[in-house]
């Protein structure tokens, strides 16, 4: 080879390495564009994964936020049908529960909670054994996890009904919630807001952790207002149970490697346990070198602080890598940076247009059978589906054009506020409630509809029998003030005639005519108190007194009543009563009321033998008294398939009873109502033949005797002795004020017998005109009067600057209705006495309010 073909040689081979150096450095260049290409890829993918990730993580807490509105009205719902009833039966609420849980499947079960005191509990227990619950108790659960008795507590707050009632399900009723602290707690504070506060639970009624959601009940039919009203009037509970797998359940159909998880700090002793209530099953975790998505939000269960946590594990497909790519562009290093940044390019844009699709996919469903918008911050419609057409069309706009002037001003509401707000819309006669979901971050809200029209419908109904229940108990209140006013009256003149007749001179067979007449009203008169009595304690009317008062002067009050029936029948009345030092506070009325019901009872069903009243003190506290009374006879006694019913309304044994001994049966079942309000308790045990015996125990504050209370006033009143009443004599000229012919001449009569001057006037009217021309030492006023009544004519006798303004009014009314003697004081009255009275009761209080030179003895 010569130097020219050497030199050429060289040159070759100088360039072919160049070439190859070119070569070389494209390669180099190629892979290092290649991967930096890749890494940005990835990179890219990631941050795509990640908001597709956080578009599904809202998407699950605005379903969650929807089925926590859902359990809120499902409780509302209940709650409603307990107030639109005085009383709800197992059957009913197992019904009207059933078909709340149909409509929401993710709702496990619905309880209905009876709140009782441990005095009421063995009585309960039969109750619920008595109506086909055998082997029904109080209970609770031990540590590991057994049911047992429950221990004794003050007070119980037991599961009476469920649904559904499954068959291995019957040992969860009479469950104590308060038995469990968190569940307590829960209640507790329900029963002071009112609303509903949500509690975990493990294995309470079903397999597994559950949420149990409370809602307080309150007695009577309106809403308590303040916190201690609430606390007051708290009378049981309602609740609903879910689990965070059902809760979570259809979110995501699609989305297999999605785990959803709520999870709520345990409040109790055990700070460091944790509750975590997952759909775990359904989640699919992939091993992967890349760190996971995870999203954790604090949410309001009910007053349970809970904390949302969606995790995903996602591996170098989910970021959309482009490994193989880049493989096939480093054999093209020419070509792989071009390549490479418009394919990326393409690519990404094509993955953000299926990112946008999927997630409106996925945030408004087409197979949702609910309405679905989306609105943005100037009022756009940006979205709606199928059945959110029919709420586009009523307001007259399209996809893309603008919503109606309050609803934008409603969506710039939400949006300042960052709070989700409700609306509802009638459309034709569809109902829908819309909840409108903020995303401020983004300027826009998220409409989520719910047709309402059936609980509208349903609420409706209620409300219009809880009107038409409201209505018919003003009415039955009404009814019994007229009828009541209307019978009183009357019967005053009957007894009172009855009564004069009796103290003047009659044959011995005109006088047991008369006497018998007399018993007969009076057994009228006490006929018309226990269905006036039954009625007001059935409409929770009636109020109980609180004075103080002497137990032994009671039970003699009640003997009295009785005293001439266990004479004419040859009964001895037999007595044991210990010496009680202090004065005990309570309604004495009602007490005495109780004695002569039971006393009265046992002289009227025996014909032979004796009756016996025994007191014994079973216990004694520091300011306070538990008294047991024992009534015991040896009459007809009672069968004992009739003992169990002795206390319901309307009750006697047999037809033959009634017809032989007379009455309605409410006698025992007005004594056993007015027990319980007592907070006491009635027993009976009775062998037919040989007699019965009855037991009640009631528990009195007591207080030592005031010598000043007691002491007697220095004016002249009537002896308790009803012989000493005819040896007062009333030096008095006294203004009698009734319409009623009868009336007049019965009180005009009773008063001059015992020495008083009448003068009767027909209305309040002529009484005032009365007054200017004449003075009295006392009124008695009657309340119902034409042209004036006798409470307008007090409020104008106490406004005029006389003598007589001052003078004593005693209110005389045939009106027995709550409230009244209230509306006698404030209309100026001085005292009260109702119709029909007796010359004894009359006298009595007319010589009570005499000053003492006018009352002299005979």
């Amino acid at each position: 080879m010569d130097h020219k073909d050497k030199k050429q040689h060289i040159q070759a081979s100088g360039q072919a390495s160049y070439a190859a150096h070119q070569l070389v450095l494209i390669w180099v260049i190629g892979a290092v564009l290649c991967t930096l290409v890749g890494l940005l890829t990835i990179k890219v993918g990631l941050t795509h994964a990640q908001e597709e990730f956080q578009a599904k993580a809202d998407l699950v807490n605005d379903e969650i936020t929807r089925r926590y509105s859902t359990l809120e009205a499902v409780l509302t719902a209940l709650a409603g049908f307990h107030q639109a009833s005085e009383h709800v039966s197992d059957v009913q609420f197992s019904i009207f529960a059933e078909q709340l849980l149909n409509a929401y499947p993710y709702i496990r079960s619905a309880m209905s909670l009876h709140l009782l005191e441990h005095s009421d509990r063995t009585a309960f227990e039969t109750e619920m054994q008595d109506r086909g619950y055998f082997q029904f108790s109080i209970t609770e659960t031990t540590t590991d996890g057994r049911i047992r008795s429950a221990a004794s507590r003050e007070e119980y707050l037991v599961v009476k009904a469920l649904e559904p009632l499954l068959p291995n399900m019957g040992s969860r009723l009479g469950f104590d919630i308060l038995s469990m602290p968190t569940l307590a707690e829960a209640v507790e504070t329900s029963s002071r807001t009112g609303k509903g506060v949500a509690s975990f639970a493990h294995g309470l009624l079903l397999q597994g952790k559950s949420i149990i959601v409370f809602k307080a009940l309150y007695k009577g039919r309106y809403a308590p207002s303040g916190e201690t009203e609430r606390i007051d009037m708290f009378n049981g509970a309602l609740a609903i149970e879910t689990s965070a797998k059902q809760l979570l359940s259809g979110i995501f159909p699609a989305s297999d490697n999605i785990k959803i998880s709520l999870s709520q700090k345990n409040t109790g002793p055990d700070a460091s346990s944790e509750y975590s209530l997952a759909n775990g099953d359904r989640a699919r975790m992939t091993s992967s070198i890349l760190p996971p998505l995870r999203d954790q939000r604090e949410v309001d269960l009910y007053g349970l602080p809970t904390q949302l946590e969606m995790t995903q594990e996602i591996s170098l497909i989910d970021a959309h890598s482009y490994w193989a790519l880049l493989t096939i562009l480093a054999s093209l290093i020419m070509y792989i940076a071009m390549l490479s940044t418009w394919h990326n390019f393409k690519t990404a844009r094509v993955h953000e247009q299926e990112l946008e699709s999927y997630a409106a996919r996925a945030a408004f469903s087409e197979e949702n059978t609910d309405p679905i918008m989306r609105i943005d911050h100037q009022g756009r419609l940006l979205y709606s589906n199928d059945p959110g057409q029919k709420i586009v069309e009523e307001w007259n706009t399209v996809i893309g054009g603008m919503a109606p002037r309050n609803i934008i001003d409603f969506v710039g509401e939400v949006l300042g506020t960052n709070q989700y707000q409700e609306m509802e819309i009638s459309i034709n006669t569809t109902h829908y409630t819309l909840r409108f979901i903020p995303r401020r971050d983004q300027h826009y809200v998220n409409v989520y509809g719910r047709d309402d029209t059936e609980q509208k419908q349903s609420e409706l109904a209620l409300m219009e029998a809880k009107q038409a229940a409201e209505a018919a108990s003003v009415a039955k209140s009404r009814f019994l003030a007229t009828i009541s006013h209307e019978v009183r009256t009357p019967m005053n003149g009957v007894l009172g005639m009855l009564e004069l007749l009796l103290k003047t001179r009659l044959a011995e067979k005109q006088r047991n005519f008369a006497e018998n007449a007399l018993r007969s009203g009076k057994s009228l008169l006490g006929l018309i108190n226990d269905i006036l009595d039954f009625s007001k304690i059935e409409s929770n009317k009636l109020k109980l007194e609180r004075a103080p008062f002497s137990i032994s002067g009671t039970v003699d009050d009640a003997l009295q009543v009785v005293a001439s029936d266990a004479r004419r029948k040859n009964l001895r009345l037999i007595t044991e009563i210990p010496q009680i030092r202090h004065q005990l506070i309570g309604d004495e009325q009602r007490l005495r009321q109780i004695l002569i019901n039971l006393i009265g009872n046992a002289v009227k069903f025996t014909d032979k033998g004796e009756v016996i009243i025994r007191l014994t003190k079973t216990a004694e506290y520091k300011t306070g008294i538990q008294l047991k009374f024992e009534i015991s006879d040896t009459g007809i006694g009672i069968e004992p398939k009739a003992l169990p019913y002795i206390f319901n309304d309307f009750t006697q044994q047999d037809d033959s009873t009634t017809r032989k001994f007379g009455g309605t049966g409410l006698g025992l079942a007005i004594t056993k109502q007015l027990v319980n309000m007592m907070g006491g308790e009635i027993f009976a045990q009775s062998t037919p033949n040989m007699g019965s015996t009855f037991w009640i125990t009631l528990k009195f504050e007591t207080q030592l005797p005031d010598d000043r209370q007691l002491a007697e006033p220095t004016r002249t009143s009537p002896s308790s002795d009803p012989t000493a009443q005819d040896e007062i004599i009333l030096n008095a000229r006294i203004l009698l004020a009734e319409d009623n012919a009868i009336n007049q001449e019965v009180a005009s009569a009773m008063l001059e017998s015992a020495g008083c001057s009448v003068i009767v006037v027909e209305d309040g009217r002529q009484a005032l005109a009365m007054f200017d021309r004449e003075e009295f030492d006392l009124v008695l006023m009657d309340c119902q009067m034409p042209v004036m009544d006798g409470f307008e004519a007090t409020r104008a006798l106490r406004q005029l600057h006389t003598k007589n303004s001052k003078i004593p009014v005693i209110a005389l009314t045939a009106d027995i209705q709550q409230g009244i003697v209230q509306q006698c004081r404030t209309a100026g009255m001085d005292d009260y006495l109702s119709k029909p009275f007796t010359h004894e009761s009359l006298v009595e209080i007319v010589a009570k309010w005499l000053p003492e030179r006018a009352c002299r003895h005979a």
